[in-house]
């Protein structure tokens, strides 16, 4: 169960937990002067369950295109190289000019879905920001 905190209580909550990090420091232990820097101000965002599960699977898209372009260039790669430098023989009863066929389709398979990854990357360039996600997670609250 939550706790209700009244309006002044976040201060004195935030005095106490860096009274707990810091010990009992005293003013003593330093040999020079102290200058304290205060940086408590903060933006609090109250989304639903369901909302926040929106918000995040749309931004799981866009992180995964931003690596899954990875694993067609790696393959198409692999298959170039052994295009170019391998010499097919026939095995396992299939000869050497449909090994040869087999990984000239393999290397156009991977050439599509390496157009279509980066594709898909261009156009989700901008979207995976942090920023952008809590602009929308934002938005969402504002709806």
């Amino acid at each position: 169960m939550a706790k209700k905190s009244s309006p002044g209580s976040g201060t004195s909550a935030i005095s106490g937990m860096v009274a707990q990090a810091t010990g009992n420091i005293s003013s003593q232990d330093f040999s020079g002067s102290v200058v304290v820097h205060k940086n408590l101000d903060q933006s609090v965002i109250i989304v639903s369950e369901d909302k926040l599960r929106l918000c995040l699977i749309s931004h799981r898209e866009v992180l995964a295109s931003k690596l899954s372009w990875l694993a067609p260039l790696s393959l198409l790669l692999s298959f170039v190289t052994t295009l170019s430098t391998a010499e097919f023989h026939e095995t396992m009863k299939i000869s050497a000019d449909t090994w040869r066929a087999l990984f000239i389709f393999a290397t156009v398979g991977a050439t599509g879905w390496l157009v279509f990854d980066l594709a898909r990357l261009i156009i989700n360039w901008k979207k995976g920001d942090t920023n952008k996600f809590i602009e929308q997670l934002k938005n969402l609250t504002n709806s």
